[in-house]
C-alpha cells in the first residue's frame, strides 16, 4: 500500500484515508476477479481506478472523498430495484433528473434519494465461470455477478444500466 500512497504525495490527511479504502476495495473485491494478475496488479488496479474516477470528474478535480466504493453483494443487499450512475452529475441536475421521474410515478411516489456510492467490477460476458456465453453483461467482483445493459458507449455520460 505504501507505493501506491506514494503515487498520490500532498494529499490531506481525508485523503489519504479514502485512498487507502479504495486500495483495500480493490484487495478484496477486484484482484481475485483480474485476469493474469501479476505481483503489482493490486497497487495497478488501485491507482487506475483512482485516476478514471478523477478523469470522469474532470481536470482539476478533487478526491470524491464522499463517496463510497460498494460491492455488488452490497448493492443488491441494499437495492432491490433497477438503478443507474452519473458520476458526473450534480446535485442540481440529480434533483432535476429525479423530479422529471417523479412525474411519471403513481401519486404518493417519490424518488429515492442520491447515494454516493461507487459500484466497481469487471466487465465480462459471463455472471458465472461454467455459464456458455449468451451476450449478456455483468459486472462481476469477487462479491458476486450482476446483469448489467450498456445504456451508452460515448460520451462522458455514457455508462452502464444496472438491473438486478
Amino acid at each position: 500500500m505504501d507505493a501506491f500512497l506514494r503515487e498520490f504525495r500532498g494529499t490531506s490527511d481525508v485523503e489519504a484515508l479514502w485512498l487507502q479504502e479504495v486500495y483495500a476495495f480493490t484487495q478484496k473485491n477486484l484482484l481475485p476477479v483480474a485476469e493474469h494478475a501479476g505481483s503489482d496488479a493490486g497497487r495497478l488496479l488501485a491507482s487506475g481506478l483512482v485516476r478514471l474516477v478523477k478523469a470522469l470528474l474532470g481536470e482539476g478535480a478533487v478526491l470524491p472523498i464522499s463517496y463510497r466504493l460498494v460491492s455488488l453483494s452490497h448493492l443488491l443487499s441494499l437495492q432491490r430495484s433497477p438503478c443507474c450512475s452519473h458520476l458526473t452529475w450534480s446535485t442540481s441536475r440529480y434533483k432535476s433528473w429525479a423530479s422529471e421521474g417523479e412525474e411519471q410515478l403513481a401519486a404518493n411516489h417519490k424518488a429515492l434519494p442520491r447515494a454516493k456510492l461507487i459500484l466497481i467490477g469487471r466487465l465480462t460476458d459471463r455472471g458465472s465461470e461454467d455459464q456458455v456465453h449468451d451476450g449478456s453483461l455483468f459486472v462481476r467482483d469477487a462479491s458476486g455477478a450482476l446483469h448489467c445493459e450498456v445504456t451508452s458507449s460515448t460520451g462522458s455520460e455514457g455508462g452502464l444500466e444496472v438491473r438486478g
